[in-house]
């Protein structure tokens, strides 16, 4: 169960993080228009960086649990 929550987490994760930091690059490469395009800049920080921290977040915790349930190593001494 462990593994199936933890792979779940991080595919979440993932998309997550992907889709707003997709977006959030392509927003900010607009606004480096010449024209007045960097006042949207705050704006871009304020709400791009915060799913994007979301989505790692979930994405690492899902590898912990990931590997948390892990069967542990076979021990040598037992035949």
């Amino acid at each position: 169960m462990k593994r199936f929550l933890g792979g779940l987490l991080m595919t979440v994760g993932a998309v997550i993080g992907g889709l707003s930091g997709a977006c959030t690059l392509t927003f900010l490469v607009m606004s480096l228009d010449p024209h007045g395009g960097g006042q949207i800049l705050p704006l871009i920080f304020l709400l791009g960086i915060p799913p994007i921290l979301i989505g790692v977040g979930l994405f690492y915790w899902g590898r912990r649990l990931w590997r948390s349930a892990a069967p542990p190593p076979p021990d040598p001494k037992v035949f």
